[in-house]
């Protein structure tokens, strides 16, 4: 995961930094697991000297789940879930693991110092090795299973650690164990491994932030905090720095690793970070469903009826953000509409209905609107938060209390409205 720094086996950092943690994990959006819905493509963009690339091999609809630097920053590797390689400029294929019957799912790719070749390896702690890459062990076979999370190979590429969720680390060929991730009172959750410089070291990153370090592997001066709990890690090529990714995208520097960019405002969810020679490539995707075909353009909100969700989508074709909702099967009929009125206090009987926007006119002389889930004299809702993404309204398109805010904002009069099938 901060698969470039392990690929370099040039890692030299760190002490024990606080991130803000799983509390602040709801910064990011979450999809509901129930809704299905292509998947978004990942997004890599090159910071500092990484050249910004196209893959040469695409493969579709599926996940990237880690990247890889090769060894002359002018190229990487990602990897899918399925195992499947796809290479970016003049790093070379040697081959996919999905080839292969892959028990569990990809999770990390690592090269060799040469650039002809790499590992995969595999949650239950496969390991898949093409081109160059020998096959030194594997935790396949272990019994129980356990959840592996990254790799990162030794500087003289004779070697190799696999980490575990749990903070355990398992070294093969000439790689020596150090200790492993142990605490207090909560359990370590490890995401990245780094080795360091000389290969008498190596670093552990905690989602929480913490970092456990181990041999020579240097410790930054100064600690840190971020927004959301950390992804991964790459370090510079001097071994005095690194950049973490944290599951909003954004990156936290820390020793020589200046300061490159930041995500924009349009959410996003950080997979993995590789580190070129003076930048890196990080890779990050939407935390939400992709939004539907044929669905229009510009400043918008896109309302699918068949999947009951909306999205809410800015000029630039960013999604802020996007929500299950309970609409009517068929209703309003798909086609392109413009919000007509607003009303922060609508009522349709004896229910309130907060923050109605209304968007189509219907035949019957009532208008169709976003609101909140209508709520009785008493304050209580007629459904719950969790019937949402089911039809259940009689036309309107109704949310729960807090996204209906959000929407409210976001939808000034005018503001254009698609629904599709």
């Amino acid at each position: 995961m901060g698969r470039m720094a392990k690929g370099l086996a040039s890692l030299a950092v760190v002490a024990i930094v606080a991130f803000a943690g799983a509390s602040a994990a709801a910064a990011v959006p979450v999809v509901t697991p129930e809704v299905a819905a292509p998947v978004v493509p990942p997004t890599i963009k090159a910071y500092g000297d990484a050249p910004r690339l196209r893959p040469t091999n695409l493969v579709r609809k599926s996940q990237t789940v880690a990247i890889a630097g090769d060894p002359s920053s002018k190229g990487y590797w990602s990897v899918t879930a399925a195992g499947r390689v796809v290479t970016h400029g003049p790093a070379k294929h040697f081959g996919s693991a999905a080839k292969f019957p892959m028990p569990g799912e990809a999770v990390d790719i690592v090269g060799t110092s040469t650039g002809n070749g790499y590992w995969i390896v595999s949650s239950i702690g496969g390991v898949y090795n093409f081109g160059d890459a020998a096959w030194l062990g594997s935790l396949s076979n272990k019994r129980p299973k356990l959840k592996v999370v990254a790799m990162a190979r030794t500087p003289s590429g004779n070697g190799y650690y696999l980490t575990t969720k749990a903070g355990r680390v398992f070294p093969f060929g000439d790689a020596p164990y150090l200790g492993r991730a142990r605490t207090i009172f909560t359990p370590p959750n490890v995401v990245d491994i780094a080795v360091s410089p000389t290969g008498a070291g190596y670093t552990l990153l905690d989602s929480s932030g913490s970092f456990y370090v181990f041999g020579d592997a240097m410790r930054p001066r100064r600690h840190k905090k971020t927004s959301t709990p950390a992804r991964a890690f790459a370090q510079t090529t001097t071994g005095r720095g690194y950049w973490v990714l944290g599951r909003d995208g954004n990156v936290v520097e820390y020793g020589d690793a200046t300061e490159l960019g930041r995500a924009n405002e349009v959410p996003k969810l950080g997979l993995d970070i590789a580190a070129s020679r003076q930048g890196y490539w990080a890779a990050t995707t939407s935390p939400f469903p992709a939004v539907p075909a044929d669905s229009g353009s510009g400043y918008r909100v896109v309302y699918s009826n068949s999947m009951q969700r909306i999205w809410l989508i800015e000029a630039t074709g960013g999604v802020r953000n996007s929500f299950l909702v309970s609409g009517r099967t068929g209703a309003p009929p798909a086609g392109t509409y413009f919000i007509a009125s607003k009303s922060e206090n609508s009522t349709s009987g004896s229910l309130r209905l907060p923050y109605m926007s209304r968007f189509f006119h219907a035949s019957s002389g009532k208008w169709i609107g976003f609101h909140g889930i209508p709520l009785r004299s008493d304050g209580t809702p007629i459904q719950t938060d969790a019937q949402l993404g089911t039809p259940r309204s009689h036309g309107c398109v109704r949310m729960n209390q807090q996204d209906v805010k959000v929407v409210w904002d976001f939808t000034p009069v005018g503001t254009k409205i698609v629904v599709v099938p």
